[in-house]
């Protein structure tokens, strides 16, 4: 079975991978709490920066192969772009040589409606609230 821990924060995700024949997720769980908690007073007293849990969790990922989980390395490959393509910057060209020009001008053709409409009915909301506030 493979077990995952990892560190999340709003912009940022960095897993480990584990494997661990005969655990279930109940023991996953408590081996993380324990490991987390074992390497914690070695992990702050030299640490020569900030402590922050995303080192903290590493760390504990070197306690977990000491007590018998054995680390995955799986080969990944991945693609970063924007979530909405406008032609605005570097991630955007760099998306355009993976996909190729002609389907990317589509998707930026198709994005510059999405764009003018909803422009258009942002207008159209803040003319009315415009007229409910003067008739306040």
């Amino acid at each position: 079975m493979i077990f995952e821990l990892y560190w999340a924060d709003y912009d940022a995700y960095t897993p480990y991978l584990f494997e661990g024949a005969h655990h279930s997720a109940r023991r996953w769980q408590r081996d993380c709490y324990k490991a987390l908690r074992a390497v914690g007073a070695k992990f702050i007293r030299t640490r020569w920066g900030w402590v922050g849990a995303n080192d903290w969790v590493e760390a504990a990922g070197t306690h977990l192969e000491k007590i018998g989980y054995k680390r995955v390395r799986p080969i990944a490959w991945g693609f970063s772009g924007g979530s909405i393509l406008e032609n605005k910057d570097h991630e955007d060209y760099h998306w355009k040589r993976i996909v190729g020009a002609e389907l990317y001008a589509k998707a930026i053709a198709k994005n510059k409606k999405r764009r003018e409409k909803h422009n258009r009915r942002l207008e159209q909301f803040r003319r009315k609230q415009e007229k409910e506030n003067l008739k306040k």
